[in-house]
């Protein structure tokens, strides 16, 4: 039996689980979808660094990114930002 139509977006789209769970009241940490780099720094004003960055779509560690700091975040690294470690899902921050 395959999994519906719903369940499937909620597993494959980060921001619609993210903003589902929010609305329906549960727990989460601080998110904001983003469009450009002055509103990561926003974001970080209010909530601190490091920040992860995570593309909606995708799984399996790709598409995310870990900034440590304002510095990280506007310099234009060939290699992108720092990656998170293997199993930095289950721990806490840096």
């Amino acid at each position: 039996m395959a999994p519906s139509p719903d369940a499937v977006l909620f597993a494959q789209d980060k921001r619609f689980a993210r903003e589902s769970l929010a609305r329906l009241g549960f727990p989460s940490p601080p998110f904001a979808v983003v469009d450009s780099i002055e509103e990561v720094d926003s974001f970080a004003g209010r909530h601190g660094w490091p920040v992860v960055a995570k593309a909606p779509r995708g799984g399996y560690g790709g598409g995310v990114f870990i900034f440590d700091d304002r510095a990280a975040a506007h310099q234009p690294d060939r290699e992108g930002p720092r990656q998170p470690d293997p199993g930095a899902a289950a721990r806490d921050p840096p």
